[in-house]
């Protein structure tokens, strides 16, 4: 289908109703996967996580250990560090010495297991390379204990030939994932339609907000009386709404109704929920471990709200496999609200259990971060 820009928001719609039909619509029920397996994608599909980091001592530590892992004990057999070229003292010593403190740290993961992991990385960068015209200084990692073989690519702030690396978000968002899933069907070839029935089947799991949670929206209709924590509910028999209608009360954002096997409550905020645990995968964990407020109320923080006060009950660290961000966790019991706070630095412990003030300010390189005065017996001490 073509979209030109006369009439771009009536063709959206249309696609939207098309795909309803497809997906949900009674013929779906009877034969889901086979007749979407028709009609879906046959490319393969990888998911790529970027995070920009400021710090020298951060990008030195991710380099040194969270790329070989060696904090995991566990992990016995260390992944090794690759490049474009050999990986040897000389190398290392090079991207040593031209290091800056910014820096980029992506997650190439892809849906099937048969890709070559170095070869994606290795093939991917060249492309970035060819479309941006840095020649990026990089290094890579393939790690397996999680169940799922992914890759850690590390690129230096500045490139080979003294440029300032920057990237937009559409690059990263659209054109890299478009770059990762071209590469793999490459490697592999196109998905079966076996592979593509078993996506479909388990694509109402999904920790973040996709198709099924855009047709619940449309279908979900304000309680008669608001109970607490819900606003809202739905009444539905279709079988791929209801297996996501189950999933998400399994987050935590839903509630089946009594006595009624069609009928579901959904929470106040479910949507932002999985909307900020697309950006942020500790925001569903941190949502459920709350101490002073109700888990409705806490919203991830931005700087357009200015300063909040309370106390930080919970601070994460990232470990770049199941925590894949810094952040803090503000609750004000008085005023029944939260804040999930990303941070762009490594939180200390010290700072878990104290009354604060959080608000962005510029740091001494006139960077926008969140800072954090303490309003305890340390008033007026910054961290």
């Amino acid at each position: 289908m073509r979209v030109y820009k006369r009439g771009q928001t009536r063709e959206f719609f249309k696609l939207c109703r098309t795909l309803d039909k497809l997906l949900f619509s009674s013929s779906y029920r009877k034969h889901p996967p086979e007749r979407q397996a028709a009609r879906v994608s046959r490319k393969q599909r990888c998911v790529v996580k970027a995070r920009i980091g400021y710090e020298r001592a951060a990008h030195l530590k991710f380099l040194k250990e969270y790329l070989p892992q060696l904090a995991k004990e566990e992990v016995t057999e260390k992944p090794e560090l690759f490049s474009g070229g050999p990986v040897d003292g000389a190398f290392v010593e090079n991207y040593l010495s031209n290091m800056t403190g910014r820096h980029f740290k992506f997650i190439i993961s892809p849906e099937s297991q048969q890709a070559d992991m170095k070869a994606l990385t290795k093939t991917l960068v060249k492309r970035m390379e060819k479309l941006t015209g840095y020649k990026f200084s990089w290094f890579a990692a393939v790690h397996t204990d999680t169940g799922h073989t992914h890759a850690h690519l590390l690129l230096n702030g500045k490139d080979k030939n003294g440029r300032e690396v920057r990237f937009d978000k559409g690059f990263i968002r659209e054109t890299m994932r478009a770059m990762t899933s071209d590469i793999c069907t490459a490697l592999i070839g196109e998905r079966t339609p076996e592979e593509i029935k078993q996506a479909l089947l388990q694509s109402y799991q999904k920790q973040r907000y996709g198709e099924y949670d855009e047709l619940l929206h449309k279908r979900e209709r304000p309680l008669d009386r608001p109970d607490g924590n819900f606003e809202s509910e739905i009444r539905t028999y279709n079988d791929g709404l209801l297996k996501r209608l189950n999933f998400l009360c399994c987050l935590g954002l839903a509630e089946k109704n009594r006595n009624d096997d069609a009928g579901y409550r959904l929470e106040k905020g479910w949507r932002d929920a999985l909307k900020a645990a697309e950006r942020y995968n500790l925001y569903l964990k941190a949502r459920k471990e709350l101490v002073l407020t109700q888990r409705t109320e806490l919203s991830l923080y931005t700087g357009g709200m200015g300063p909040v006060s309370g106390t930080v009950t919970k601070i994460y660290k990232m470990n770049d496999e199941d925590a894949w961000s810094h952040a803090a966790v503000i609750e004000n019991k008085g005023q029944g609200k939260s804040w999930f706070v990303p941070l762009y630095y490594e939180p200390k412990d010290s700072l878990c259990g104290r009354s604060v003030t959080m608000e962005v300010k510029a740091n001494q390189k006139g960077r926008l971060t969140p800072q954090f005065t303490m309003t305890d017996s340390w008033e007026g001490k910054r961290q």
